[in-house]
């Protein structure tokens, strides 16, 4: 986990008890208004960071991206081929629902993004920082396609 102060305290103390905690408070710059990781209480299945703040990472992300594209218009009937900007979210919801039997459970914003999601029956979570949340989405439709094997094309 990148931002280990995140889940040190997702869950433990409401925002008002975490900037007032006697023993915590001097340290803490920002108080977190969520609670990313608290899923059930549980860490999740899949916990991953696309951070593009450097060359490399930014590079990573558009081919995480460009995949994630060429995969979802393969694997897809809701939209017409080639998925747009405009069409992304959508087709990503839709194979979630149903292909996955999963559903975006939270997107979450402050110094940077998170995106949440879990299959209908709970048995896999997934937690995905980002900068950007499209990076996130398409980062939480790949692990899902990547759990069922879902083929590259």
């Amino acid at each position: 986990m990148h931002f280990p102060w995140v889940s040190q305290f997702a869950g433990t103390w409401s925002p008002y008890e975490l900037f007032h905690h006697e023993s915590s408070w001097h340290s803490i710059s920002i108080v977190q208004p969520h609670e990313p990781y608290a899923q059930q209480g549980e860490p999740p299945d899949f916990d991953y960071f696309v951070c593009t703040c450097n060359a490399e990472g930014l590079r990573e992300a558009n081919e995480l991206m460009a995949e994630v594209r060429t995969r979802l218009t393969a694997a897809t009937t809701y939209m017409e081929a080639p998925l747009s900007d405009a069409t992304f979210l959508t087709a990503v919801v839709s194979s979630l629902h149903c292909d996955f039997r999963a559903s975006i459970t939270k997107i979450l914003h402050e110094q940077w993004s998170a995106v949440l999601a879990q299959s209908d029956d709970g048995s896999y979570r997934t937690a995905v920082q980002c900068d950007f949340v499209e990076h996130g989405i398409a980062a939480t439709w790949k692990a899902f396609a990547d759990r069922a094997e879902v083929p590259v094309t």
